[in-house]
């Protein structure tokens, strides 16, 4: 994921202000964007409880649907504000499962 935003950056091509979940178009892309709000809410609990192991579990379990997405969703597409939403997901998600989100500063 960070590596597609960052090659849409250094092309010219960045994620919309804010991910319209309305303008999802293909149903792997609504599933993703489906689990992240649950799933960062759990994660966040889980973080605030210093419950680590369990968090990546958690974070683990989008897995499929991240899989999913990568395999039935062509993100760099022409029409710029399908890409742009598109890359508003990704942005979506890692930005709420980063790793500085998930453990401590140490």
């Amino acid at each position: 994921m960070k590596n597609i935003l960052r090659q849409a950056c250094e092309a010219g091509k960045q994620p919309a202000a804010t991910l319209n979940v309305l303008a999802l178009q293909e149903l792997a892309e609504k599933d993703l964007a489906s689990q992240i709000p649950a799933s960062a809410a759990r994660v966040q609990a889980l973080r605030t409880q210093k419950k680590y192991t369990e968090a990546l579990q958690e974070i683990s379990k989008l897995r499929p649907y991240i899989d999913t997405f990568f395999d039935k969703v062509m993100v760099m597409v022409e029409d710029e504000q399908l890409r742009a939403n598109r890359l508003a997901l990704l942005h979506t998600c890692c930005e709420n499962f980063r790793q500085s989100q998930i453990f401590p500063r140490l």
